[in-house]
């Protein structure tokens, strides 16, 4: 069955995620913005990450109700399976990183990567955005500015925020900042993806689809 595929490939796509954001907090040398601000959270709450990370989703979620935007079935395994997945790879995983700061660039752009690819696997599954990309979209719709607009104005206030919660800023928060873009748009290219052409499927259209 066509949707029993689709989510299957989509919880995929949330454990390569998952895995890229555990590389890249394990190499503690910056993270990119809502990463930062998820870690600064966690920090000053002493929540664990990945249960941050559920609860900020869920607050976007909401939020997103607010401007009219549903929550599909993609916007809700995000919320509750990447943060699931970051939890089970801290209790189980453990991963020592060398006190070498070449190999925690080194493992923070093996993240990045990991992330990246994550992010066209379960986008490309055509079952909805995250909450916080609803979140802007939502915006977008309600300012009519552009999402790029929206896009920098958020992620900058919640790393300066996250930041101020004591999240590390370093080589890495500016790496993920730069890099994340061009290396998604690589990775788009590499298999032929086009975001602004992907269906985005219901539940009742791949229920009837075999």
């Amino acid at each position: 069955m066509l949707l029993i595929k689709k989510v299957s490939k989509l919880i995929l796509g949330f454990l390569i995620i998952a895995f890229g954001l555990f590389l890249m907090k394990e190499a503690n040398i910056g993270m990119n913005p809502w990463s930062t601000f998820h870690y600064g959270l966690s920090l000053k709450t002493n929540i664990s990450f990945g249960t941050i990370s559920q609860i900020v989703g869920l607050f976007f979620i909401l939020i997103g109700l607010f401007f009219k935007k549903k929550p599909s079935i993609g916007t809700i395994l995000n919320m509750i399976l990447i943060g699931l997945f970051i939890n089970t790879l801290d209790k189980y995983f453990p991963f020592v990183i060398p006190d070498n700061f070449i190999l925690q660039i080194i493992i923070c752009l093996i993240g990045l990567i990991i992330f990246s690819i994550g992010v066209y696997v379960y986008l490309s599954c055509g079952l909805g955005a995250g909450p916080r990309d609803g979140f802007m979209l939502g915006l977008v719709s309600s300012t009519n500015l552009h999402i790029g607009y929206i896009k920098t104005i958020v992620e900058s206030i919640v790393f300066i925020i996250g930041l101020l919660l004591g999240a590390p800023f370093g080589l890495g928060s500016i790496l993920t900042t730069i890099l994340g873009g061009p290396l998604l748009h690589k990775i788009f290219k590499m298999f032929n993806y086009i975001p602004e052409k992907q269906k985005q499927y219901s539940i009742k259209e791949l229920l009837l689809k075999k």
